[in-house]
Protein backbone atom coordinates (compact mmCIF):
# COMPACT_ATOMS: atom_id res chain seq x y z
CA UNK A 1 0.00 0.00 0.00
CA UNK A 2 2.52 2.45 0.49
CA UNK A 3 4.38 1.90 -2.40
CA UNK A 4 1.67 2.28 -4.50
CA UNK A 5 0.59 5.77 -2.69
CA UNK A 6 4.07 6.69 -3.23
CA UNK A 7 4.06 6.61 -6.83
CA UNK A 8 0.79 8.24 -6.77
CA UNK A 9 2.54 10.80 -5.50
CA UNK A 10 4.98 10.94 -7.56
CA UNK A 11 3.18 10.61 -10.56
CA UNK A 12 0.55 13.50 -8.87
CA UNK A 13 1.81 15.71 -6.52
CA UNK A 14 -0.89 17.44 -6.04
CA UNK A 15 -3.03 14.36 -6.14
CA UNK A 16 -4.88 14.90 -2.29
CA UNK A 17 -6.82 11.68 -1.69
CA UNK A 18 -3.17 9.78 -2.49
CA UNK A 19 -1.03 12.16 0.08
CA UNK A 20 -4.04 11.84 2.41
CA UNK A 21 -4.31 8.01 2.58
CA UNK A 22 -0.62 7.67 2.72
CA UNK A 23 -0.36 9.86 5.89
CA UNK A 24 -3.08 8.38 7.61
CA UNK A 25 -1.47 4.42 6.92
CA UNK A 26 1.93 6.07 8.78
CA UNK A 27 -0.42 7.04 11.74
CA UNK A 28 -1.43 3.54 11.86
CA UNK A 29 1.56 2.37 11.95
CA UNK A 30 2.43 4.69 14.61
CA UNK A 31 5.32 5.98 12.60
CA UNK A 32 4.67 9.35 13.85
CA UNK A 33 7.49 11.45 12.26
CA UNK A 34 6.31 9.88 8.48
CA UNK A 35 2.91 10.95 9.50
CA UNK A 36 3.92 14.38 9.98
CA UNK A 37 6.13 14.61 6.96
CA UNK A 38 3.23 13.56 4.61
CA UNK A 39 1.06 15.89 6.09
CA UNK A 40 3.37 18.77 6.28
CA UNK A 41 3.39 17.95 2.33
CA UNK A 42 -0.37 18.67 2.31
CA UNK A 43 0.01 21.69 4.23
CA UNK A 44 2.30 23.25 1.78
CA UNK A 45 -0.30 22.60 -1.12
CA UNK A 46 -3.13 23.47 1.30
CA UNK A 47 -1.83 26.11 3.75
CA UNK A 48 -5.37 27.05 5.02
CA UNK A 49 -6.88 23.78 5.80
CA UNK A 50 -8.22 23.72 9.11
CA UNK A 51 -8.83 20.30 9.97
CA UNK A 52 -5.36 19.43 9.11
CA UNK A 53 -3.53 22.17 10.92
CA UNK A 54 -5.50 21.12 13.88
CA UNK A 55 -4.75 17.37 13.20
CA UNK A 56 -1.20 18.44 13.23
CA UNK A 57 -1.46 20.50 16.04
CA UNK A 58 -3.03 17.48 18.00
CA UNK A 59 -0.25 15.03 16.92
CA UNK A 60 2.52 17.67 18.64
CA UNK A 61 0.27 17.57 21.81
CA UNK A 62 0.52 13.52 21.84
CA UNK A 63 4.06 14.46 21.37
CA UNK A 64 4.24 16.64 24.57
CA UNK A 65 5.73 19.22 21.89
CA UNK A 66 3.43 21.95 23.41
CA UNK A 67 4.76 25.32 21.60
CA UNK A 68 4.97 23.07 18.09
CA UNK A 69 1.51 22.57 18.82
CA UNK A 70 0.12 25.90 19.79
CA UNK A 71 1.92 27.23 16.60
CA UNK A 72 0.08 25.08 14.45
CA UNK A 73 -3.27 26.01 16.30
CA UNK A 74 -2.45 29.55 16.52
CA UNK A 75 -2.24 29.82 12.91
CA UNK A 76 -5.59 27.21 12.42
CA UNK A 77 -7.26 30.56 15.21
CA UNK A 78 -5.75 33.00 12.66
CA UNK A 79 -7.52 31.72 9.56
CA UNK A 80 -11.33 30.78 11.54
CA UNK A 81 -10.80 32.37 15.10
CA UNK A 82 -14.13 30.60 16.09
CA UNK A 83 -13.61 27.03 15.18
CA UNK A 84 -14.89 25.05 18.17
CA UNK A 85 -11.89 22.70 18.12
CA UNK A 86 -9.05 25.09 17.87
CA UNK A 87 -10.81 27.42 20.13
CA UNK A 88 -11.04 24.35 23.12
CA UNK A 89 -7.29 23.59 22.38
CA UNK A 90 -6.05 26.44 22.67
CA UNK A 91 -7.92 26.75 25.85
CA UNK A 92 -7.04 23.47 26.91
CA UNK A 93 -3.29 24.76 26.73
CA UNK A 94 -4.24 28.11 28.10
CA UNK A 95 -5.84 25.79 31.24
CA UNK A 96 -2.29 23.90 31.46
CA UNK A 97 -0.63 26.97 31.99
CA UNK A 98 -2.59 28.75 34.35
CA UNK A 99 -4.00 31.22 32.25
CA UNK A 100 -7.41 31.15 33.20
CA UNK A 101 -7.95 34.43 31.87
CA UNK A 102 -7.03 33.26 28.57
CA UNK A 103 -8.49 30.11 28.68
CA UNK A 104 -12.19 31.74 29.06
CA UNK A 105 -11.41 33.95 26.17
CA UNK A 106 -10.54 31.07 24.01
CA UNK A 107 -14.18 29.73 25.23
CA UNK A 108 -16.10 32.36 24.75
CA UNK A 109 -14.42 32.82 21.07
CA UNK A 110 -15.86 29.23 19.91
CA UNK A 111 -18.47 29.07 17.53
CA UNK A 112 -20.04 26.05 19.53
CA UNK A 113 -20.67 27.99 23.11
CA UNK A 114 -24.41 28.53 22.10
CA UNK A 115 -24.90 25.06 21.07
CA UNK A 116 -23.23 23.19 23.89
CA UNK A 117 -23.98 23.40 27.58
CA UNK A 118 -20.68 21.59 29.02
CA UNK A 119 -18.91 24.47 26.72
CA UNK A 120 -20.50 26.81 29.38
CA UNK A 121 -19.45 24.69 32.14
CA UNK A 122 -16.03 25.18 31.27
CA UNK A 123 -16.17 28.62 30.52
CA UNK A 124 -17.30 28.92 34.16
CA UNK A 125 -15.17 27.09 35.61
CA UNK A 126 -12.13 29.08 34.09
CA UNK A 127 -13.97 32.46 35.08
CA UNK A 128 -14.18 31.22 38.65
CA UNK A 129 -10.47 30.27 39.06
CA UNK A 130 -9.58 33.59 37.20
CA UNK A 131 -11.34 35.34 39.88
CA UNK A 132 -14.20 36.80 38.39
CA UNK A 133 -16.92 34.49 40.32
CA UNK A 134 -20.51 37.05 39.56
CA UNK A 135 -19.09 36.82 35.93
CA UNK A 136 -19.05 33.37 35.99
CA UNK A 137 -22.59 32.83 37.76
CA UNK A 138 -24.32 34.90 35.24
CA UNK A 139 -22.68 32.05 32.16
CA UNK A 140 -24.40 29.63 34.13
CA UNK A 141 -27.38 31.76 34.95
CA UNK A 142 -27.88 32.53 30.67
CA UNK A 143 -26.89 28.16 30.28
CA UNK A 144 -29.95 26.97 32.60
CA UNK A 145 -32.28 29.72 31.13
CA UNK A 146 -31.02 28.09 27.50
CA UNK A 147 -31.20 24.53 28.89
CA UNK A 148 -33.56 24.27 31.46
CA UNK A 149 -33.12 20.38 31.28
CA UNK A 150 -29.71 20.13 32.25
CA UNK A 151 -29.36 18.82 35.87
CA UNK A 152 -25.46 19.77 35.45
CA UNK A 153 -26.03 23.32 34.44
CA UNK A 154 -28.38 23.78 37.73
CA UNK A 155 -26.31 22.05 40.13
CA UNK A 156 -23.32 24.55 39.29
CA UNK A 157 -25.15 27.34 39.53
CA UNK A 158 -26.58 26.61 42.95
CA UNK A 159 -23.06 26.09 44.21
CA UNK A 160 -22.30 29.66 42.35
CA UNK A 161 -25.27 30.93 43.94
CA UNK A 162 -24.32 29.82 47.38
CA UNK A 163 -20.45 31.41 47.12
CA UNK A 164 -22.51 34.78 46.46
CA UNK A 165 -24.82 34.19 49.11
CA UNK A 166 -27.96 34.00 46.66
CA UNK A 167 -29.00 31.06 49.31
CA UNK A 168 -32.76 31.37 48.66
CA UNK A 169 -32.15 31.07 44.58
CA UNK A 170 -29.33 28.92 45.36
CA UNK A 171 -31.46 26.44 47.05
CA UNK A 172 -34.37 26.62 44.59
CA UNK A 173 -31.66 25.33 42.43
CA UNK A 174 -30.91 22.48 43.79
CA UNK A 175 -34.49 21.88 44.10
CA UNK A 176 -34.73 21.79 40.77
CA UNK A 177 -31.66 19.59 40.38
CA UNK A 178 -33.52 16.81 42.60
CA UNK A 179 -36.36 17.38 40.09
CA UNK A 180 -34.59 16.62 37.49
CA UNK A 181 -32.46 13.83 38.98
CA UNK A 182 -34.32 12.47 41.92
CA UNK A 183 -31.80 11.12 44.65
CA UNK A 184 -29.24 12.79 43.50
CA UNK A 185 -26.31 12.69 46.07
CA UNK A 186 -24.74 16.22 46.28
CA UNK A 187 -27.44 18.24 45.31
CA UNK A 188 -29.39 16.50 48.72
CA UNK A 189 -26.66 17.14 50.40
CA UNK A 190 -26.44 20.74 49.22
CA UNK A 191 -29.34 21.39 49.36
CA UNK A 192 -29.57 20.39 53.30
CA UNK A 193 -26.72 22.70 54.26
CA UNK A 194 -29.21 25.72 51.97
CA UNK A 195 -31.87 24.84 54.17
CA UNK A 196 -29.91 25.25 57.52
CA UNK A 197 -28.46 28.12 56.34
CA UNK A 198 -32.13 29.47 55.71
Amino acid sequence: AEERLKASVASDPDHMQARHALAQLYEARRDTEAALAAYQGILERDPRNIMLLNHIGEIFVLKDEGAKAKEFFTRAKDIAPSHPATCLWLALMAEEAEDYDEAAKQVRDSAALTEDAALNLRLSYYLTQAGKLPEAVKVLDEAQARWPENEEVAYFLGLGLDDLKQTARAAVMMEKVLKLKPGHRDALFQLGSLREKL
